[in-house]
């Protein structure tokens, strides 16, 4: 089955690579994943729903997620502008927040939402509560993804139940509660991946060059430049949970440079994989921008 859709995308190369997943996605698997998805969000949400929500109170776990919960509320109350340095901590001098600031702005935005604009401090620390137990299941997709695309989607299915159910930090981190910024660093990080796979599997074996951008063959690029901007913006995303995210790019660039020499030595075309990494770094740029 996976063959036959790799022969599909090879004799159309107009199609797009995000079309091609959409429409993968959407088969016999299908049931296994959402149910997957489901068995991760029960885990999450529903076993400790009765230990966080006690005695009309929102029981947040650890010091970090309380804090969180701060910068949401003062957010809330400031909107749209965030705190940057906290005068009530590292007493007596304060400090600047290390913090990434989307994580505090899904919470905020997700909450004036459902709040019609002037949400309640329940309604807010409700939606706080329930973040890292979505987030958590979320994760379950693009691991699935990227087990299929490294290997198949049995391997797909496998590695989305593992990440699912195992126990570890991970899970710990991504139960409800747990309103600390982690659980959107691996989905956003893992998103990141998936996308970053897909980019260069797609230029894989094509006839793609640095000629095509010179003779604006943009239609023979635009499958591959769009799958390289979705990991450029999960990537960036994943900046503004964690600023010290930039590690993780540089292992990326580390496999990017080994993968470069391997393919120059074997002799395959070097430029397909320059493209794909070049437009997917640069397209998180943006996003850290907004807020420099």
């Amino acid at each position: 089955m996976t063959e036959n859709a790799d022969d599909m995308t090879d004799s159309n190369p107009e199609k797009s690579s995000i079309i091609s997943l959409l429409k993968n996605f959407f088969s016999i698997y299908t049931p296994f994943v959402i149910f997957i998805f489901a068995l991760a969000l029960y885990i999450r949400t529903v076993l400790p729903y009765d230990a966080v929500f006690r005695g009309g109170i929102v029981g947040f776990a650890a010091d970090d997620a309380v804090f969180h919960m701060r910068l949401v509320e003062n957010l809330i109350k400031n909107f749209p502008h965030r705190i940057w340095f906290e005068t009530f901590t590292l007493y007596p001098s304060g400090q600047d927040l290390h913090f990434g600031p989307l994580w505090t702005y899904m919470i905020a935005i997700t909450s004036l939402i459902l709040g019609a604009g002037s949400p309640t401090i329940d309604l807010t620390r409700t939606v706080g509560a329930y973040f890292p137990g979505v987030f958590g299941a979320l994760v379950v997709f693009p691991v699935y993804f990227i087990g299929r695309e490294v290997f198949d989607r049995r391997v797909g299915l496998l590695a989305a139940f593992m990440i699912a159910v195992m126990p570890g930090q991970f899970l710990s981190r991504s139960v409800m509660g747990f309103t600390d910024h982690h659980v959107g660093e691996v989905f956003f990080s893992t998103l990141f991946l998936m996308f970053f796979i897909m980019a260069i599997r797609s230029v894989k074996g094509k006839d793609i060059s640095l000629d095509d951008i010179w003779n604006k063959n943009w239609v023979k690029l635009k499958p591959h430049v769009i799958i390289s901007i979705f990991a450029g913006i999960a990537f960036g995303l994943y900046m503004l949970q964690w600023s010290n995210g930039v590690f993780y790019g540089g292992i990326v660039a580390i496999f990017i440079v080994l993968q470069y020499i391997i393919d120059h030595m074997r002799g395959r075309s070097v430029e397909g994989l320059c493209i794909v990494s070049f437009i997917a770094f640069l397209s998180a740029f943006p996003l850290i921008l907004l807020f420099c």
